[in-house]
């Protein structure tokens, strides 16, 4: 009679207890329920930013096989989904990296940035220009590709067509340069037998006219010099011609080309070569070159001044050199104007009232041709005190040409 008692307890506490686990699996069920409902809510939400992201997505598997396709994929690779999900990579279109036709990720196993693809679709035999990137996602054990791209076809058709009209607008200056230079010379030599046969007449106004002949005509044949040098800078093909030059030497010829011109200002004219300095090995044509507008810059721009030429070793980089510095006591160029001097056609003295010559190339070609060179220019100024312009060369045999 002790037992019954018992076993009715027993059987209370298991309907309890089922009871409970009835209710907790009821909640489970809510719960499981719940997730599914959210799962299918956030999967939606990832469709449809998957469906109207802008750019193409394409999504592999492991072995190359097209697992999803969004709608801006289609369009940009002319295909439709039906037809390519479930198909391997080459049976889509070939891609071409460096005009080799491999697969960087799965073949080279590398993280695609940015990459620029030449891709032809197989489906429906076109050609395009994709900037493509590609992470690998490793999920549960399983590897999936997500590449994302763009068409930059366009992009690219317009740089082809840059090309071509920079190409055509370099061989018409350098085509129009040299028909321009054979006049011109013929000026110069005109004018300057003409300046000799009356120089023993005692008109002035001969001599002045045929001065202003001779110094224009200069003028206008070193602007086209600078045309046709900035035309062989773009297309690559200026050459230098170096060997061991005589540093004093070059000083000094530059500084009698610009003697005439430092008079006219009333501008005086120092030259200083250190004494540890005789050669360097560079292009004597450039180096008076560079020289000779930079001097002509300062007599230009500095009026009743002071123009110094100097020489020294310098290192730049870490690398031994010489610095040839041109400094003036002239307007000086604001920090401004300093950013542009070296910019091709631009001018410290712009408007249309500026008081200075010159079409803005003198600079830009410096700078180019003391890359060249294997050296830099630079400029430091403050107006109203004057300039300091520091050509830079290595005191070794630089780069001869330009490949």
């Amino acid at each position: 009679m002790n037992d019954k008692p018992q076993s009715n307890k027993v059987g209370a506490d298991l309907v309890t207890k089922c009871a409970l686990l009835e209710e907790k699996n009821r909640e489970l069920i809510a719960r499981i329920r719940t997730l599914s409902e959210e799962n299918r809510h956030n999967e939606s939400l990832l469709q449809i930013l998957l469906e109207n992201t802008p750019f193409g997505i394409v999504m592999f598997d492991a072995k190359r096989r097209v697992l999803q396709i969004n709608k801006a994929g289609e369009t940009l690779l002319s295909v439709q989904r039906v037809n390519v999900i479930g198909k391997s990579c080459e049976q889509v279109f070939n891609c071409f990296t460096n005009n080799q036709q491999r697969c960087p990720v799965v073949e080279d196993n590398r993280t695609l940035d940015r990459v620029e693809t030449d891709c032809r679709s197989v489906l429906c035999d076109c050609d395009k220009s994709l900037l493509r990137s590609v992470v690998r996602i490793e999920d549960r054990e399983e590897t999936i590709l997500v590449e994302a791209f763009v068409d930059i076809s366009p992009i690219k058709q317009a740089q082809r067509e840059i090309e071509i009209a920079n190409q055509a607008k370099d061989n018409f200056l350098a085509k129009v340069s040299h028909e321009l230079r054979t006049p011109l010379n013929a000026i110069l030599g005109f004018s300057d037998l003409l300046r000799d046969s009356l120089s023993a007449q005692t008109d002035p106004d001969n001599t002045l006219y045929l001065d202003n002949i001779f110094r224009s005509s200069k003028d206008l044949l070193r602007m086209v010099d600078e045309v046709l040098d900035i035309t062989r800078i773009t297309a690559h093909r200026m050459t230098l011609d170096e060997y061991p030059v005589d540093v004093p030497g070059v000083l000094q010829q530059v500084c009698t080309d610009v003697a005439e011109q430092c008079e006219a200002q009333r501008n005086t004219l120092t030259i200083s070569c250190a004494d540890d300095i005789t050669e360097i090995y560079t292009d004597p044509y450039r180096l008076h070159q560079i020289l000779h507008h930079l001097l002509d810059n300062a007599c230009k721009f500095t009026q009743q001044g002071e123009i110094r030429i100097r020489a020294c070793k310098d290192i730049c980089h870490g690398q031994d050199g010489i610095a040839f510095i041109v400094a003036d006591t002239g307007e000086g160029i604001s920090l401004e104007q300093q950013a542009r001097v070296f910019t091709a056609f631009e001018q410290a003295d712009t408007g249309s009232t500026r008081r200075h010559n010159g079409a803005g190339l003198g600079l830009t070609l410096c700078k180019a041709i003391a890359q060249l060179l294997g050296g830099v220019i630079e400029v430091t100024s403050t107006p109203g005190v004057g300039s300091e312009f520091t050509l830079w060369l290595p005191d070794k045999q630089p780069v001869s040409s330009i490949e």
